[in-house]
């Protein structure tokens, strides 16, 4: 059994989040520390790259980002989760946490990521366009 209050005391909770979703619901789950600890230098290391200045001049990207969020929008469409997961995980990795992403290229990943990381996508969102009220007010479309 995992308790549940005590990894929140440890860990980002859109870390524990995705470590859980991260398993095919198919597949007998069990609990690893190590890969939970992996998770949570992922989500940390992941809202330092989205918090870091950026460079609005750029749109090189963009096309990279449409892409992530139509592939991301099937995924969770054909409710497969666990490839949702590893999507964001590797699109971060090759666009997010390498390159600097344009500000209207971070709101179209932090309205992607949402779903299952609505922490971080709240923070970033407070934090990059002073948001009033709440990245769902944002709607999902540009």
């Amino acid at each position: 059994v995992v308790d549940f209050n005590s990894l929140l005391k440890e860990y980002y909770a859109d870390s524990i989040r995705l470590y859980f979703i991260s398993s095919n619901i198919e597949d007998k789950f069990i609990y690893n520390k190590y890969e939970l600890d992996d998770y949570d230098k992922f989500v940390k290391y992941l809202k330092q790259a989205l918090a870091r200045p950026t460079d609005n001049n750029t749109s090189r990207l963009d096309y990279y980002f449409s892409d992530f969020k139509a592939k991301a929008t099937k995924l969770l469409d054909e409710c497969r989760f666990s490839d949702y997961v590893t999507l964001i995980k590797n699109f971060s990795m090759q666009y997010v946490i390498k390159e600097i992403p344009s500000d209207l290229n971070i709101l179209t990943f932090i309205r992607t990521i949402f779903p299952i990381m609505p922490y971080l996508a709240e923070e970033i969102y407070e934090l990059k366009f002073k948001g009033r009220y709440s990245i769902i007010n944002e709607g999902w479309n540009d």
